[in-house]
């Protein structure tokens, strides 16, 4: 069993609706070992039965044949499950190009997101976890997804930056909260909700001068002491924020990841030099969820780390970086975190559909 779906009290269900069988069987075979719940319909007709019956997390399916059945299911599903801020179910579809109009379309009528082929099982099972973790949440904010769409237009690689993060801080929680560390601060919705907040970390950035943000190289000291500054600008904007939405734990929770995320354990980090347990629980998670991110990802003036390089440095720096209790549970966690290596565990349908 993939460790990514180790953790959720209840499995994922997942509904398939696919023409294509030696997909549907490679996808199915992914799925059953990795404590997913596989519905499977063989017409558009009983693909609505199952939704309107068993409610399943995530819909998957194959934009290939019967695209306009699949359009009209989207927006049959969509009439009565619409409010992306509430929406119990999310759709995910396979696609064998992104260049497509009935992608488009489909998209359009209230599908959530979509799958190229070729595609590897980790990239699989990533995307239903993202999917998965996204339709859970009971109260989305809906700012949320349009941060998201800005950034795809913006700063692509910030998006995936900022998703990577956020799936690594879910999982170190979430280790936290079955150890029972921290209960205090674990229990109830903190876990959910630290996906949604880590999203956010690197909001302040969009407060610095794009020449120095943009900046291709090394920073001089004065441009490094400028992008210092993105946790104070961070801050800034939660503040403003909260004024409208007092009640709102994401936010108070994104406020002080994107305050504290750069502090460190020993005292020397910044804007604020705090030490220890003095930076919030959501902070210090974050820092290692970004660090190993920053160390795994290819940067202008150094290349990418491996990820077994990285976890060697993570674990290296506990207790002076980061909080040890973290770093165990990054530990406890780090088999799944390679969103950036090269493509491992290929599908056995990928050559067949090259």
């Amino acid at each position: 069993m993939h460790p990514l779906f180790n953790a959720p009290s209840q499995p994922l269900k997942v509904m398939m609706w696919m023409n294509h069988v030696s997909i549907c069987d490679s996808i199915l075979d992914v799925l059953k070992k990795n404590r997913v719940v596989p519905l499977v319909a063989k017409t558009s007709q009983a693909a609505y039965k199952i939704w309107e019956s068993e409610k399943p997390d995530i819909i998957l399916m194959y934009l290939s044949t019967s695209k306009n059945e699949i359009f009209d299911l989207i927006e049959r599903i969509r009439i009565l499950d619409w409010d992306p801020s509430n929406r119990k179910t999310a759709i995910l579809l396979v696609s064998d190009t992104e260049q497509s109009e009935d992608l488009d379309m489909c998209l359009l009528a209230g599908a959530d997101d979509f799958l190229i082929i070729p595609f590897s099982e980790r990239q699989l099972l990533k995307k239903i976890r993202f999917t998965g973790v996204r339709s859970i949440k009971s109260l989305l904010p809906v700012s949320s997804s349009l941060f998201m769409e800005l950034l795809d237009i913006f700063d692509p690689t910030m998006k995936e930056h900022s998703l990577n993060v956020a799936l690594v801080a879910y999982e170190i929680a979430l280790d936290l909260a079955e150890k029972g560390k921290f209960a205090s601060f674990t229990n109830g919705d903190f876990v959910e909700n630290i996906f949604y907040a880590s999203l956010y970390h690197d909001i302040g950035k969009f407060g610095i001068h794009p020449i120095v943000r943009d900046k291709v190289g090394k920073y001089t000291t004065e441009e490094k002491n400028e992008m210092n500054r993105h946790p104070i600008i961070g801050n800034q904007y939660f503040s403003q924020v909260l004024e409208n939405h007092p009640d709102e734990p994401i936010w108070h929770m994104a406020q002080k990841v994107a305050m504290y995320h750069h502090e460190r354990f020993d005292g020397l980090g910044y804007p604020y030099n705090l030490k220890g347990h003095d930076i919030p629980l959501e902070a210090r998670i974050v820092a290692v969820a970004n660090a190993y991110d920053n160390l795994t990802t290819q940067k202008t003036y150094r290349g990418k780390r491996t990820h077994h390089t990285a976890v060697k440095i993570i674990k290296s720096e506990a207790s002076i970086s980061f909080d040890p209790d973290v770093v165990e549970a990054f530990i406890n966690k780090e088999s799944l975190f390679v969103f950036n290596e090269s493509k491992k565990n290929t599908l056995p349908i990928t050559n067949e559909l090259e």
